[in-house]
């Protein structure tokens, strides 16, 4: 089962990258409530299913993507950005602050890897055998 779903984390990745998911938490002030990053990624045409991205973040965090705790005020958790969700910054200079090396951001990477033609590629693999 591992296997047949492992293909959930690197679309999950996508998903957040595309979203712009830890560049909103960051921009928050390095910590945001569920609803603070709904709320940003809701625009004029569409608005994001709650449910949906309440399992993807879940996933972030048992990934160790974002980090998830309680506020000091007892209000609604945080999420927080990890060592790893501070390469799917978009802007360089928020990936320098954060301590990356220098080393630019992996968001634009991580979406060419994760085109649509990329992945039907692999779709295709038992063909490459018969060749």
């Amino acid at each position: 089962m591992r296997y047949m779903y492992s293909f959930t984390n690197s679309m999950a990745l996508k998903y957040a990258v595309e979203l712009r998911i830890a560049d909103l938490i960051h921009s928050n002030g390095g910590a945001a409530t569920f609803s603070q990053i709904a709320s940003c990624i809701n625009d004029s045409f569409t608005s994001p299913n709650i449910t949906t991205l309440a399992r993807i973040m879940r996933l972030f965090v048992c990934r160790k993507i974002f980090t998830i705790h309680p506020p000091s005020d007892g209000g609604d958790f945080l999420y927080d950005l990890t060592n790893s969700s501070r390469w799917l910054l978009h802007d360089l200079e928020q990936t320098l602050a954060h301590g990356t090396n220098g080393e630019p951001s992996m968001a634009n990477s991580s979406l060419a890897l994760l085109q649509p033609m990329r992945e039907r590629r692999w779709n295709c693999l038992q063909e490459s055998l018969w060749v």
